[in-house]
């Protein structure tokens, strides 16, 4: 069965889009974004941060739908798969809110969520002293990582979580950066 936003929620979507940036290999501006969201039916979209952080308001409550529009639009345009993950606000307040790393001390742009775009394949296995101190925690769909010393150089990256999940596919984004969104939906 797909994934639906909380009751209540059906109008305020969040969107992540996996492996695109404005320069480099795989640019997307976001003012281009904007308009391939209003092309599937989004309403007054607004972005944050240039890697592909977006609002939205949509009359369709089917994430399933609306994800999948996307993602055929962004192919489209761009010639290249680019995986959404879309949430309703009240469900990303939710992933926030479940942070095991709330009160661990490390910066909120040291603790990353890993979105899952669907139900994890697998239980997440890896060898804790493998990546220390980095640690992660698998919180109902996402995965949440501590990067005590920072990411920078950290074994523990978003390709090795996905791996351990059975090839989910995942995208990070900082704590800040997601309050930050859940900010900008409120405007």
């Amino acid at each position: 069965m797909g994934w639906k936003p909380r009751t209540g929620a059906a109008a305020n979507w969040a969107v992540f889009l996996r492996a695109v940036n404005v320069g480099g290999r795989k640019p997307l501006p976001m003012a281009r974004l904007r308009e391939l969201l209003a092309d599937v039916g989004a309403r007054d979209a607004a972005t944050y941060i240039q890697s592909g952080n977006a609002v939205f308001a949509a009359s369709s409550n089917d994430g399933d739908a609306i994800r999948s529009a996307l993602e055929e639009a962004l192919e489209r345009e761009l010639g290249f798969e680019v995986p959404v993950v879309l949430r309703g606000v009240d469900d990303l307040k939710a992933v926030l809110a479940a942070n095991p790393f709330a009160d661990s001390g490390t910066p909120d742009n040291w603790v990353h969520v890993l979105l899952s775009r669907d139900e994890p394949t697998g239980p997440l296995e890896l060898e804790s002293e493998r990546f220390a101190p980095d640690e992660c925690r698998l919180v109902g769909r996402d995965v949440f990582v501590r990067y005590p010393n920072g990411v920078a150089r950290s074994k523990l990256t978003g390709a090795t979580v996905s791996r351990a999940l059975g090839g989910t596919v995942l995208t990070g984004r900082n704590v800040r950066t997601l309050a930050r969104v859940i900010e900008l939906a409120g405007q």
